[in-house]
C-alpha cells in the first residue's frame, strides 16, 4: 500500500492561462466539460464564473450533480481566476470593482487585510473587456461553446461586477446570476448606474436571478454598516418597479446563511433559476 500522497484533479476538467496586456495579468481559465457530451453535439451553454480561484471546484462539482439529476441542461462552466493566489483578495477588489472606493482601503486596514495600495479597485470595465475580447473567443475556438447562450455567475463583489455588467452591458450575456452583490460599494455608486440604464432604456431583456443571506445584516457591530439584505431588496424593488416588459427576475432572500453559509446554495438555486429548472 502506497502512502504517498497524489493530487486529485476533477475531473474533465482543464485549465489554460491568459494574459491580459491591458490589465497586466495572467489569468487562470479553468472550464469543466459536462459530465456527458449531448449525443447531438453542437455548441453548449457556457457559465463564467468570477473569483475562480475560490469558487470553481465548488461550482464544477455541484454543476455536475445537478446535471446528473437533470436539473440542469449540459452546459460549459468557465472559472476566471488568478495565477498569482498571493494576492487573490486585492486582485479581484481591482477587477470586480466599478469605481476607486477609499473607504475599502481602509476597512481593509482596520479589518488586518490590508489591499496593497498599488493594486487600485475600479477595474470592471477593463475586466469586462478581458472576458469579451480574448476569454470569450478562447473558449469559443477550443470547446463547444454556443456565442449566443451565455449566463455570468459572481458573490459578493462577483455579484457586484454580474449587476454592473447588467446595467452597462446588459448583452454580454444571456442570464445573470448575482448572489450577495456588494452593493454598498462607493456609497451605493451601483444604484446610479441601474438609474441611469433605466433612463436611456425602456427594456431589458435578460434573466436576473438575485440573492441575499438573511443574516449577512446584523443588527449592529461589523457588517451593519453594509445594509446587505435591504441593499439587495432595495435593489430588486427598483429593478421590479420599472416593469420592463421583456425581464424576468428572480430574487431570494436564503433564512438562516451567512455571507459564507449561502454561497453554495446561491449557485445551486441560482443556476437552476435563469435555466428554468424546476
Amino acid at each position: 500500500m502506497s502512502t504517498q500522497a497524489a493530487p486529485t484533479p476533477l475531473l474533465n476538467t482543464f485549465r489554460h492561462h491568459l494574459r491580459c496586456p491591458r490589465i497586466k495579468e495572467d489569468f487562470v481559465i479553468d472550464v469543466a466539460l459536462p459530465p456527458e457530451m449531448p449525443e447531438a453535439g453542437g455548441p453548449l451553454p457556457v457559465i463564467y464564473l468570477t473569483d475562480g480561484n475560490l469558487m470553481f471546484p465548488m461550482v464544477t462539482s455541484t454543476l455536475r450533480l445537478l446535471q446528473y439529476g437533470n436539473e440542469m441542461p449540459p452546459a460549459l462552466l468557465v472559472g476566471i481566476g488568478y495565477k498569482n493566489e498571493a494576492d487573490v483578495m486585492a486582485l479581484r477588489s481591482r477587477d470586480l470593482t466599478p469605481s476607486y472606493d477609499p473607504r475599502y482601503y481602509e476597512l481593509a486596514r482596520q479589518e488586518g487585510t490590508p489591499v496593497p495600495e498599488h493594486i487600485k479597485s475600479g477595474g470592471a470595465d477593463a475586466f469586462l473587456d478581458f472576458i469579451e475580447d480574448e476569454v470569450k473567443p478562447f473558449i469559443q475556438d477550443n470547446y463547444p461553446a454556443g456565442e449566443d447562450d451565455e449566463t455570468l455567475l459572481g458573490d459578493s463583489l462577483g455579484g457586484l461586477f454580474t449587476l454592473h455588467t447588467l446595467f452597462t452591458r446588459p448583452r454580454s450575456f444571456s442570464r445573470y446570476v448575482a448572489g450577495s452583490p456588494s452593493i454598498w460599494w462607493h456609497d451605493g455608486t451601483l444604484f446610479n448606474t441601474e438609474a441611469a440604464y433605466a433612463d436611456r432604456n425602456k427594456d431589458l431583456d435578460t434573466v436576473l436571478f438575485i440573492s441575499i443571506g438573511g443574516l449577512e445584516q446584523p443588527a449592529e457591530g461589523p457588517g451593519a454598516w453594509a445594509r446587505m439584505v435591504n441593499n439587495m431588496h432595495d435593489m430588486a424593488d427598483r429593478i421590479e418597479a420599472r416593469n420592463y416588459p421583456s425581464l424576468r427576475m428572480i430574487r431570494h432572500e436564503f433564512a438562516g446563511e451567512t455571507h459564507v453559509s449561502v454561497i453554495p446554495a446561491t449557485f445551486s438555486r441560482g443556476m437552476r433559476a435563469v435555466f428554468d429548472a424546476p
